[in-house]
């Protein structure tokens, strides 16, 4: 029997859940196939799904956490050079861990890539989209100076 050849290009998958309670954090730490429903391409062998998912959760397994904390710190400087005035507006990092009343979310993961008996070569690229509802002021800071 020769070795395994399986590749995909362009796979999406796609994840996506229900969360009340939880916080943006929460989402970074735990196991994909532990909590979420993930749906597959439908053109997908089984083998390329399991291969799919196994490099879908190794890599938020690495860098989910930290993906999701630089999503939540970006934020950004302002000068007005007519009047001098200056600010600043940067989401407040609280909400990483702030509990949620109502949280949604969608993440998309595009793969390429390829398995053969030098191991497993490709490329993962995601995004996301959350609904977040509550009724606490955690979502942001402006501070303005004159």
């Amino acid at each position: 029997m020769g070795d395994p050849q399986v590749s995909f290009s362009g796979g999406s998958f796609t994840v996506t859940g229900y969360a009340p309670t939880w916080s943006i954090g929460n989402l970074g730490q735990i196991r994909l196939g532990d909590h979420f429903q993930v749906t597959p391409p439908s053109s997908f062998t089984d083998p390329q799904i399991k291969l799919g998912l196994h490099i879908l959760d190794l890599t938020w397994g690495h860098r989910g956490s930290l993906w999701l904390e630089q999503s939540l710190t970006m934020g950004g400087t302002f000068h007005l050079l007519t009047s001098g005035a200056s600010g600043s507006l940067q989401l407040n990092n609280q909400l990483l861990w702030q509990p949620i009343r109502d949280l949604q979310f969608t993440f998309t993961f595009v793969m390429s890539g390829q398995l053969d008996q030098t191991g497993v070569t490709g490329s993962v690229n995601f995004g996301s989209q959350f609904r977040i509802t509550d009724n606490k002021a955690v979502l942001g800071g402006v501070g303005l100076r004159f």
